[in-house]
Order: structure tokens, then sequence, then C-alpha cells
């Protein structure tokens, strides 16, 4: 529905989220769940769009190594479009709508650096059914 201003409103039931602000290292060079997960999960009654969404405070121990988050749904990967980052030092956020199917899901970040040590920290992951 539209409110006073004609922006479209949407109630947020069932959102859920994650928050780890402890600083967590990496040095894998595949996707891999940092020491404390960022993971949620969401269930569904029917087949909705899912407003995924994440902040990351990010740097890499080396000039030119990226740290890199995607993120996971069920297990899988979404590419770039879904929310890999490269970036050498400073704060990612990241936001889309994906259209899930009914059901229970798990919502998670995973990260990779190029090289060197990459540091993660004041990670906060949200995951908020769009629609009735």
């Amino acid at each position: 529905s539209l409110n006073a201003n004609g922006l479209l409103v949407t109630e947020m039931k069932n959102r859920q989220q994650s928050h780890v602000g402890t600083q967590e290292t990496t040095t894998s060079t595949t996707w891999t769940a940092l020491t404390t997960p960022d993971s949620i999960s969401i269930s569904l009654n029917k087949a909705q769009d899912v407003l995924i969404s994440y902040s990351v405070t990010a740097s890499n121990s080396v000039s030119g190594g990226n740290s890199q988050i995607i993120v996971s749904i069920d297990g899988v990967n979404y590419d770039s479009t879904y929310g890999q980052i490269d970036l050498q030092a400073g704060v990612i956020s990241r936001l889309t709508i994906i259209n899930l199917s009914a059901g229970s899901h798990t919502v998670a970040l995973k990260y990779l650096i190029t090289s060197g040590t990459g540091s993660f920290w004041r990670r906060t992951l949200w995951a908020i059914p769009l629609g009735s």
C-alpha cells in the first residue's frame, strides 16, 4: 500500500537479523564461513520476494589483496549479481531482492581473499520477507 507521501510501504513480518561485532580473519582463497558464522534461518508460508542485506567492515593485510563477500542461500553461492564485493579496506554494504520458494531457508555470508589475510568485523545480515 502507499503511505501519505505516496511511498510504497511493506509490513516487515518475520524479519531475521544476525550481528557479529568481533573481528575475525581468513586466509582462504575459496569461499568459507568465518569462525562465528553469519547465518540466519527464515521460514516462508508461500513463495515470495525476500530482501537480503548486509553490512561488513573489511580489510586486507596486503596492498592489492582483496577481501570478498558473497551471499549463500541454502548452501548455494550467488554470483556477483547478488553480492560478491572486492575491497582492500572499508565498509561493504549491499542489498538485493531474491524470490524464494515456500519453506525454510538458510541465508549466510561467506568470505574469501585473493592474497594476504582478510579481516571482517561489525558484520550484520538481514533477511526480510516482502509483502503479506
